[in-house]
Parts: C-alpha cells; sequence; structure tokens
C-alpha cells in the first residue's frame, strides 16, 4: 500500500525567493511538459522495437516484402470471390500472405504467395477454407431470396387486381 502512494507522488524543488501563485502554475507547467515529452520519448523507443515491426506480424503484406524476406514464397490460387474468407482464416492462424488478383479472367483468379516454412499451417487454412467455401455454396444468397420473394408479391398484387375487377364488374 506505501509503495502506491509513493509511486503517485511527485517532489518538485525549487529555489526562489518569493513563492507566488503564478511561479506554482508555471512549475505545474513544466512538470506536465516534462511528463509529455517522457511519453513521447517511451512509445518512439517502443516504435523503434524490432518485434514490433510490420514485417514480423501475421496478415496481408506486399509482395515485394515477402520476396524480401529471404526464404522460398509459394502460392495458391482461388478463382472464385470468398477471398474475404480466405483472408480472414489466414489472419486468424497467423499466417503472413500477399494476394494478386488477375483481372483477365472472368471470374477474377486470385493468387495468393505466402512463406514456404509455414506449409503445415498452411495446409490446415486451406483445407478449413475449402470447408467453409462448401458451407456457403449450400446456402442461397440473400438476393435470391429477395428475388423469389419479389416474385410471389408481383403474383399475389397481380391476383388481388384481378378479383378487384371481377368484383367491379358484377
Amino acid at each position: 500500500m506505501q509503495e502506491r502512494v509513493n509511486e503517485k507522488t511527485v517532489a518538485v524543488a525549487v529555489q526562489a525567493t518569493k513563492m507566488s501563485g503564478r511561479m506554482i502554475a508555471r512549475i505545474g507547467e513544466m512538470y506536465l511538459r516534462h511528463v509529455r515529452e517522457k511519453r513521447r520519448d517511451n512509445k518512439l523507443t517502443k516504435s523503434r522495437d524490432p518485434s514490433t515491426y510490420k514485417h514480423n506480424r501475421a496478415g496481408k503484406v506486399k509482395i515485394k516484402t515477402l520476396m524480401q524476406e529471404g526464404d522460398g514464397v509459394s502460392n495458391v490460387e482461388i478463382k472464385d470471390d470468398s477471398i474475404k474468407v480466405f483472408e480472414r482464416l489466414a489472419r486468424k492462424n497467423g499466417i503472413r500472405y500477399a494476394v494478386k488478383k488477375d483481372k483477365a479472367t472472368d471470374p477474377p483468379t486470385y493468387y495468393i504467395f505466402f512463406k514456404g516454412k509455414s506449409a503445415e499451417v498452411i495446409e490446415a487454412t486451406l483445407k478449413e477454407f475449402t470447408k467453409a467455401k462448401l458451407e456457403r455454396s449450400g446456402r442461397h444468397p440473400i438476393h435470391d431470396r429477395l428475388k423469389k420473394y419479389g416474385e410471389r408479391a408481383k403474383e399475389t398484387a397481380v391476383a388481388l387486381a384481378k378479383d378487384r375487377h371481377k368484383q367491379m364488374v358484377r
């Protein structure tokens, strides 16, 4: 308990002939400026820490950075638009990858580049990706369902209009 109190106290030594309110305010400002500079310096040293560099993190990177790292680069080809599912799984499993889109084909083909040393993790991620893709293909997209319900609504509207017309004729 005593240590907590000591950590939160600040000792300031000032030599002055007359201590006024302005002098105390100026001392407080100087202390706050010192604290801000110290925080900024700590942030700079943390940002220079090699363990926090962007190239050590998992996720999407540029192809150029993957090539510069030295190890062999492998790639996989994905031919549908479910690339977001793969990206989510790759980030979850800690894979560093790069994506290149080939717009010449229809639908576009995505080439996923990754490091060869994490082959087992990549194989597991690809299995999980194909499983998720198969599950998604079993579901009907919402646009198809909306189109089907829209057609039903048109049919009922036409039927109601015919009934009204018959009643008007009678």
